[in-house]
């Protein structure tokens, strides 16, 4: 069963994102998207221009015994993805022409508002853009993806202290590890799941890192990304497949940690 951990005393969580990649829109320009951020000025009051985020083409209906995305080698075009912050950044909306982010980012002692909060921020992004779209002729969003992608810090001196002790915070992912001529100095390792039937697929990776904020602590990043198709038969809609990619994500994540980091995270102890 799902549990949300926005009630935790200390989530690991320090970001979500949930995405939709949609087909091309013919007539959508990058001036568009600029006159889109100034309908949203008023709650996204700073805003830039990144690199688009090239489209996805991945498999789900083959039976492969290994599925990745496959890269889209296209022509450079003048496409730029905008972003668009709160004046707090922990709020984002991100737009290009084929995909639409909403994202929630821990700023601070900034509190998590939890999936609902953050796809409500998603809903209603999408809910502007379409209608934004549809009042300038410009057509009608086709989703073809979802996306959910959740990203937990767990510093040094929390419910780690070595790599040793990976075997202890994912008891569902690691053994003991050993190397007879050295030490375990640094993790990069990931997992996938095919989410049956057929519904998407499930990555999970956990990196040695560090951040800019505390260059010289080691942190373990987790990253959980769930993605699957959306059809045009409509078979499962975008709501239902982002909440079923937040129960993946998240019901994986209590099942490959101990009891004892989930008690760490609650603050129970």
């Amino acid at each position: 069963m799902s549990t949300e951990t926005q009630d935790w005393k200390r989530p690991p969580v320090i970001e979500v994102v949930l995405g939709v990649q949609f087909d091309r829109l013919p007539a959508l320009t990058n001036g568009h998207l600029g006159w889109f951020w100034g309908e949203m000025h008023g709650e996204f009051p700073n805003s830039d221009d990144v690199p688009p985020i090239p489209p996805v083409r991945e498999p789900f209906d083959d039976d492969s015994l290994f599925g990745f995305p496959s890269l889209d080698v296209r022509p450079a075009s003048g496409d730029s993805r905008l972003r668009m912050t709160s004046s707090d950044g922990t709020r984002m909306i991100q737009v290009q022409n084929g995909w639409l982010v909403a994202n929630w980012t821990r700023k601070g002692d900034s509190d998590y508002p939890g999936f609902k909060g953050v796809k409500t921020r998603f809903d209603e992004g999408l809910r502007r853009f379409s209608t934004f779209l549809k009042e300038r002729n410009l057509g009608v969003i086709r989703p073809n993806l979802w996306e959910v992608t959740y990203i937990d810090h767990l510093p040094v001196g929390t419910v780690w202290h070595t790599l040793a002790d990976l075997p202890r915070v994912f008891p569902g992912l690691f053994g003991d590890a050993r190397c007879a001529s050295g030490a375990n100095e640094a993790v990069d390792a990931t997992w996938t799941w095919r989410l049956s039937p057929r519904l998407g697929r499930l990555r999970l990776s956990v990196q040695s890192a560090r951040t800019s904020l505390e260059p010289d602590r080691d942190i373990l990043l987790v990253r959980s990304i769930a993605r699957g198709p959306l059809r045009p038969d409509n078979a499962v809609s975008l709501d239902d497949a982002l909440n079923f990619g937040r129960s993946a994500v998240v019901d994986t994540f209590m099942g490959v940690t101990s009891e004892a980091a989930k008690r760490y995270w609650r603050e129970t102890e």
